[in-house]
């Protein structure tokens, strides 16, 4: 947090009046945004389990308006990054009198001045620090409780969601959500593509099924098929839904005559002669060390 604890509550209880306004305006033409830290505008951002990264948000003045204050809640899915630090970002025109990032999965962040700040103007407000924890998809949101110049002049400006992708380890076809397995779940984002809708969560594209970069009616098939059981995964020797180093270790247990006491699933090979050798342990390694896709 910026200040102490009770100017901190003067600013907040400041905001909160300041937002009871009688006529907003949404999206008059501006925007809020996202950036890496050299300013870039970025619509998507990834990270590896266990790395960081930072990511900048921006919002716009419009032409003739003056903003006087404002006040940002952010959200963001905590089983899949945790926050490092919440920082002004260097050199912001307009920096927050207060920030509080201990909730998690939420950022909310205001300011005011009695002067303001005239547009058309680009303002930088705060610099997130993120780590990867888990993998999976989800859009870092942002909802503007209040920007204007009064209670009664809001020009609240259109609010651009971030897709975040963590990466866990290998990619998984159909594993939309890229948690590390393709099931049932993965099957909702497609079918909301597909309907002309937005997905619940950003798609993870990598794991589309038929190498053509899209997302369409053979993945939803494809996952339907593999949830239902009417469909394997090449290399998944053991059935588990990956297809992984545990795999490789079984192909190679059967292949030494030490498997017998093992379920297999024969369905998984990878030539389809219907038997595990050789030609399994080398597709399983290749994938595993990201030579196949």
């Amino acid at each position: 947090m910026i200040l102490k604890n009770g100017i901190q509550y003067f600013i907040t209880i400041f905001v909160l009046l300041f937002v009871s306004q009688n006529n907003p305006v949404f999206g008059e033409n501006s925007e809020s945004y996202w950036t890496d830290i050299s300013d870039l505008r970025i619509n998507k951002t990834s990270v590896a389990k266990g790395e960081e990264t930072v990511i900048r948000f921006h919002a716009e003045v419009p032409a003739g308006k003056i903003l006087k204050a404002y006040s940002f809640s952010l959200s963001y899915d905590s089983q899949i990054i945790s926050v490092v630090s919440v920082i002004t970002s260097p050199g912001s025109d307009f920096p927050p009198a207060f920030i509080n990032n201990q909730n998690p999965g939420q950022i909310v962040f205001n300011g005011f001045s009695l002067k303001g700040v005239a547009g058309e103007r680009d303002l930088s407000f705060i610099d997130i620090r993120i780590r990867a924890i888990a993998g999976g998809n989800f859009y870092f949101s942002a909802v503007a409780n209040s920007f204007g110049s009064s209670a009664s002049e809001q020009f609240f400006p259109i609010a651009d969601d971030l897709p975040v992708f963590a990466f866990s380890g290998t990619v998984i076809p159909g594993d939309m959500d890229n948690n590390g397995r393709a099931d049932l779940k993965d099957a909702v984002p497609v079918l909301q593509v597909l309907s002309g809708e937005k997905p619940v969560r950003p798609i993870f594209l990598e794991a589309e099924v038929d190498g053509n970069g899209r997302v369409g009616v053979e993945e939803a098939v494809y996952i339907l098929q593999l949830s239902a059981g009417l469909r394997n995964i090449p290399g998944d020797i053991d059935g588990n839904g990956n297809t992984d180093l545990a795999d490789a270790v079984l192909v190679f247990r059967i292949l030494t005559g030490h498997a017998s006491d093992i379920d297999i699933s024969v369905k998984s090979d990878t030539d389809g002669n219907g038997r595990i050798g050789m030609e399994e342990g080398v597709f399983i390694l290749q994938k595993v060390a990201g030579k196949i896709f």
